[in-house]
């Protein structure tokens, strides 16, 4: 028989936020947050934590879960109610999140990580040139779909005498295999593809990388 999951809660500095511990993780690698039923769908701790009419906020990263209510009753009202809902999903094996919620969650970082400032200096006029178009095209059509779906992404950031700079960003970020998809992936196609190429230079940071594919 699976054992019972075990809550600890902790009221924050405001009154009207609660910090619930649980024994297991509610989300593995991923922070979430929702404001609304609207945002609670595929979810099933979310949805049901918005049942409750109190309830404002709800995040969770981890083995954490925050939520925030609306009214001045205190904590002691309220909290048994959150820690028998964690534990009742538990016990019936419902999931936290479906793969769905799971899935979108992933590709909203994609974008948010694409979306921030980079932290290197894009030489426009070389990755604009008709020759890093033309690579820039096939990063796109052959290399991206397969990193997004690792939660990663791709940047021509310079060409300069035949090598190419790349950056990597979001699960590409620190993980383990990124010299490989270099070397033995996006360097021979683009080496089969373009006779001009004579090297790809990957300029990542990857020690500060914060959720690698593979560590």
């Amino acid at each position: 028989m699976e054992s019972e999951i075990q809550i600890k809660g902790t009221l924050s500095s405001t009154s009207d936020v609660f910090f619930f511990t649980a024994s297991i993780p509610f989300l593995d690698n991923m922070k979430a947050e929702c404001r609304s039923k609207i945002e609670a769908t595929n979810s099933p701790l979310f949805e049901s934590l918005f049942n409750f009419p109190w309830v404002t906020e709800a995040a969770v990263e981890g083995r954490a879960l925050i939520v925030k209510k609306n009214d001045t009753r205190p904590w002691e009202d309220y909290a048994p109610q959150v820690a028998q809902l964690i534990r009742q999903l538990h016990r019936d094996k419902i999931p936290f999140f479906k793969d769905a919620f799971i899935q979108a969650l992933k590709e909203k970082k994609v974008i948010e990580d694409k979306n921030k400032p980079v932290p290197y200096k894009i030489n426009e006029a070389n990755i604009n040139s008709p020759l890093g178009k033309r690579i820039q095209k096939i990063l796109s059509e052959d290399i991206s779909r397969s990193l997004a779906s690792h939660g990663g992404y791709v940047n021509l950031v310079d060409l300069v005498e035949g090598k190419v700079y790349l950056y990597f960003g979001g699960g590409c970020q620190g993980c383990s295999q990124a010299s490989v998809t270099v070397k033995e992936g996006i360097e021979k196609l683009l080496l089969k593809e373009f006779p001009e190429i004579t090297s790809v230079v990957d300029v990542t940071n990857h020690s500060l990388g914060t959720n690698p594919y593979y560590r």
